[in-house]
């Protein structure tokens, strides 16, 4: 596994397949080492794949990153607590009306990399007036993170959930 993660990382340097291919490399490796835990590599192994991954990567490359990250509990490097710290402010800074897209991005990374209060942040995206696509995100973000009490906070905010999202 630390074989084929070093692989990985030397093509992912040589930056040559594109943003895509680089993000799809890191996809295939999560989703392999999710299905087989005796395959994947110690978080000791993976550092030069997730500095690879974060700067040939695209935004789609870094979110993979980050999925990696958290899969072998590695430590992430600064560039990537930076990408955290930017998604919490984005989070915390938003209101109803603001794009969809990026709030959207902020919360798959919140989901992918949980941290202390982001629970709370993501609840209160929970709002009347946020569009669906973003309370979909949010709901699929707190049940990734598996967070014990979920299912109340989410019961407590079924009025202003919009109606789309209440009959799924």
């Amino acid at each position: 596994a630390a074989g084929l993660a070093a692989v990985a990382a030397a093509l992912l340097k040589e930056r040559s397949a594109g943003e895509e291919a680089a993000a799809a490399l890191l996809s295939g490796l999560v989703a392999g080492w999710r299905r087989n835990p005796a395959a994947r590599p110690g978080a000791d192994a993976i550092g030069g794949l997730l500095e690879a991954g974060f700067a040939s990567g695209g935004s789609r490359g870094a979110l993979e990153s980050l999925r990696l990250a958290a899969l072998v509990g590695a430590t992430l490097p600064a560039e990537a607590r930076e990408i955290v710290g930017a998604a919490v402010t984005l989070l915390s800074d938003s209101k109803p009306g603001d794009a969809v897209d990026p709030i959207r991005d902020a919360v798959r990374i919140l989901a992918t990399v949980p941290g202390e209060g982001d629970d709370r942040l993501l609840l209160g995206l929970l709002a009347a007036g946020r569009p669906p696509e973003v309370q979909r995100e949010v709901i699929d973000a707190l049940a990734a993170r598996r967070s014990p009490g979920m299912g109340g906070e989410l019961v407590a905010r079924w009025g202003v959930l919009d109606p789309s999202i209440r009959t799924d």
